[in-house]
């Protein structure tokens, strides 16, 4: 690996390492209990976006949001101030303000961010392959106001904006290779949702068009869920729908039928996976919008603010969304459910654009995986820009993202690093690459150490703002997480001796009386068993439901017994368990309030067998 490797190996493992030990301080308080499919990955001295001005838009008018996110395109001039800056139209009141422009605020803030050069030599670049990134894609822009052109060439001169200059002269040098290798291994960190989301959308057809699965997930069936996560983990009490919006031409119109009493949720997701708005039959006062039906909603990006007639409005940030549906479905009334889900339509008000959003080849060297990331988020500019102008001027320091002096225009990192500072960058994105997973993985068992068993993660789920370590966690187990007041998720993977779930071994979840799951009104909750690699169990009592068949003993209690052979106990509720390792999910949609504030927490799972079965 030669010494350039070597310290980029130990750099790569060290910025993603030092993102770490906040993912530890998880407590069972009500600030940090509220939980969902990831237990966190880590946040370097970061704080989720406050659901206040300027971060989120909530509602059908503006809940949260004081300014809309222009097109970066000459072509958009209502919005154009001609002086370094952006009007932007109040939501509530029509105002016009003045906000810095994209290109000002990175561009100033790639000025306070340059360190110092620590040099740079000379050679050939490698670019080893980079397995864990074969599915990601580039995806081309499709629509022309945010069209993002690769940067030209600037070989054989000195990059602009990302080098500090010398006190002995005012000249410039190149980022060196330990910096670089540091800020490659964030960029990929950065990147990583974002290009997830556009895999997920490259295997979907024509835009704004509803996909929807009349079959429940099994663990044979060629599963509609690789879509989302790689179809780890799905749920097996919901119906699935997707669809990959593209608002940028004007509002899309979703209307539902009257879904009665039964649990649904449209989920919105930016291209980054935070969560931009719901529909649901559960509004709450973060997600105000929905019931039981029907319903016509105007799905708007705030760029392009335009009522639509007899549609309620929702707002979302960006003209790009993801679209997840859930409904509530056993297999008793199933066809009445896919009977609904027919009647769902999509309808836009504008010009649809195409697809462009393709799979990239098989292997991908770690440059074109940081150039596939600059591209991305060129074509999806990170709003509200303040909120990551640091991030991005830092990125930039090594060609990735958009351009600070042309935000229509992608850098690429061949462009700005020398053949040392390449090297060890593309040797630091590969190490980050192979450390995600376990290091989630880790992360996730060490929450089940504080937590009896049970992974419990951060209330800044689906809302993360610069926490992007956790936020690259949760794209890797699940990528479209719910939001704590739709749904919370705890992974059990721990018995009540700290000891991993072996399908050798019995164990007994036990709620006393009063101690099920909380939910609110049309709520449920269900349990969920998982071989290690997060795929469904082969067996036909996989799953606990509470509205299916559950047995409540007298007294009220519930017992949920896991084994691999059934226990032959009419009082009790039995989860089948495969051969080896195994997690279980608590599942709770529509939580109740002693859930939701970290009251309630699952108890532990008891071995009732010998360890070794």
């Amino acid at each position: 690996m030669g010494r350039v490797g070597a310290l980029a190996l130990m750099l790569g493992i060290g910025s993603v390492l030092a993102w770490t030990p906040a993912a530890l301080a998880d407590t069972t308080g009500s600030a940090e209990s509220a939980a969902s499919s990831v237990a966190s990955t880590g946040v370097k001295s970061a704080t989720a976006r406050p659901r206040t001005a300027a971060t989120r838009v909530r509602g059908g008018g503006a809940v949260g949001m004081s300014s809309a996110a222009p097109k970066h395109d000459s072509t958009n001039a209502a919005l154009s101030t001609g002086s370094g800056g952006t009007s932007a139209r109040n939501i509530r009141t029509g105002k016009v303000t003045v906000v810095p422009s994209p290109a000002s605020s990175i561009t100033a803030a790639v000025a306070a961010a340059s360190p110092a050069s620590d040099g740079n030599g000379a050679g050939s670049a490698a670019e080893p392959l980079l397995g864990a990134a074969t599915e990601l894609t580039n995806r081309a822009s499709h629509r022309t106001s945010q069209t993002a052109t690769p940067a030209a060439s600037t070989t054989g001169a000195p990059p602009l904006a990302f080098a500090t200059a010398s006190a002995l002269g005012g000249f410039t040098l190149p980022v060196g290779p330990i910096r670089a290798a540091i800020i490659a291994a964030q960029a990929y960190i950065y990147g990583y949702p974002i290009l997830a989301v556009q895999r997920v959308q490259s295997l979907l057809g024509p835009l704004n068009t509803m996909n929807i699965n009349t079959s429940f997930a099994s663990a044979d069936a060629a599963p509609f869920w690789k879509a989302i996560g790689g179809g780890s983990r799905p749920n097996v009490n919901v119906l699935y729908s997707l669809a990959s919006l593209d608002l940028s031409n004007g509002p899309v119109v979703l209307s539902i039928p009257n879904m009665g009493d039964r649990y649904y949720s449209f989920q919105l997701n930016d291209p980054y996976i935070d969560v931009d708005n719901y529909i649901s039959s559960n509004p709450t006062a973060g997600n105000p919008i929905g019931g039981p039906g029907p319903g016509r909603y105007a799905i708007t990006w705030i760029g392009n603010d335009v009522d639509v007639p007899g549609a309620e409005k929702v707002l979302v940030n960006y003209s790009s969304e993801l679209m997840l549906g859930r409904v509530e479905a056993t297999t008793a009334d199933q066809q009445e459910v896919v009977d609904l889900m027919e009647q769902w339509t999509l309808t836009p008000t504008g010009e649809t654009s195409i697809n462009n959003a393709v799979l990239p080849s098989a292997y991908l060297s770690p440059i074109s995986v940081l150039n596939a990331i600059s591209l991305a988020m060129t074509q999806n500019p990170a709003y509200p820009t303040d909120t990551y102008a640091s991030e991005l001027a830092k990125l930039a320091q090594i060609g990735v993202g958009p351009d600070p002096n042309d935000p229509t225009t992608a850098l690429q990192v061949q462009d700005t690093l020398g053949p040392i500072s390449q090297l060890a960058a593309a040797i630091s994105t590969q190490i980050t690459a192979i450390l995600l997973p376990p290091l989630t993985d880790l992360t996730q068992k060490l929450s089940a150490f504080q937590h009896q068993g049970w992974a419990v993660t951060k209330s800044n789920i689906g809302d993360y703002g610069t926490d992007y370590l956790y936020r690259a966690g949760v794209a890797l187990v699940g990528l479209v997480a719910n939001t704590p007041d739709q749904a919370l998720y705890f992974p059990g993977l721990l018995d009540s001796n700290y000891l991993p779930l072996k399908g050798i071994r019995t164990y007994l979840i036990h709620y006393a009386p009063g101690q099920a799951p909380p939910i609110d009104d049309g709520g449920f909750w269900s349990l969920t068993v998982y071989n290690s690699d997060g795929t469904l169990v082969d067996s036909s009592t996989l799953n606990v439901y509470s509205n299916g068949p559950v047995v409540i003993n007298p007294d009220g209690s519930i017992d949920v017994i896991l084994s691999q052979v059934d226990p032959g106990d009419p009082n009790s509720n039995w989860l089948q368990t495969p051969a080896g390792d195994f997690s279980v999910y608590l599942r709770i949609y529509a939580p109740g309030q002693a859930a939701a504030d970290g009251t309630w927490l699952p108890q532990p799972i008891q071995r009732t067998s010998g360890l070794f079965g």
